[in-house]
């Protein structure tokens, strides 16, 4: 696992990433922020990417946060 540092981390994807954690919704936090649903899984994509792991399973039409949700 990579060394994590709180300057790599995008603000906004973090902002993101508590949005679609507390409405359980990508399409939700889409509307709140005005993207579009490719555009805030772009920013949770880019945010696992920063720390080097899953944040959320993906079924379907829901998304269900990781365990690693619960350490952030």
């Amino acid at each position: 696992m990579n060394k994590l540092f709180v300057s790599q981390i995008n603000l906004n994807a973090l902002r993101i990433f508590l949005t679609v954690y507390q409405h359980a919704s990508m399409t939700e936090a889409a509307k709140e922020y005005h993207l579009t649903q490719s555009g805030v899984s772009q920013h949770i994509h880019a945010l696992e990417e920063c720390i080097g792991k899953r944040l959320f399973t993906r079924f379907a039409r829901k998304i269900v946060p990781t365990p690693t949700d619960r350490d952030l």
